[in-house]
């Protein structure tokens, strides 16, 4: 989901920690950012991030709740659906 910038709090992303339990470092924060499955929305204006308190509440919710953060499709996956196919079409 992206951020709504008409409906949600958005604050600088330095400021992100004050709205996080156990308030992590500045640099955690920016590594959230930067996450393969599950990262922490963001907004770039004027070459500064920015997120949303909503947002932060999102992906605590999704790190909470591992099962809803979609896992990557493994090459293995991808070639056994292939091979699905490609039997179903008789090749």
């Amino acid at each position: 989901m992206a951020i709504d910038i008409e409906s949600e709090k958005v604050i600088p992303l330095g400021a992100a920690a004050k709205y996080t339990p156990g308030r992590p470092h500045k640099a955690t924060i920016y590594r959230w950012t930067n996450s393969e499955n599950n990262p922490l929305e963001t907004l770039k204006v004027g070459g500064r991030l920015y997120t949303s308190v909503e947002a932060i509440h999102r992906f605590i919710g999704r790190c909470t709740n591992p099962d809803s953060v979609p896992q990557p499709v493994t090459n293995s996956a991808r070639q056994l659906a292939v091979e699905k196919e490609l039997a179903a079409a008789g090749i």
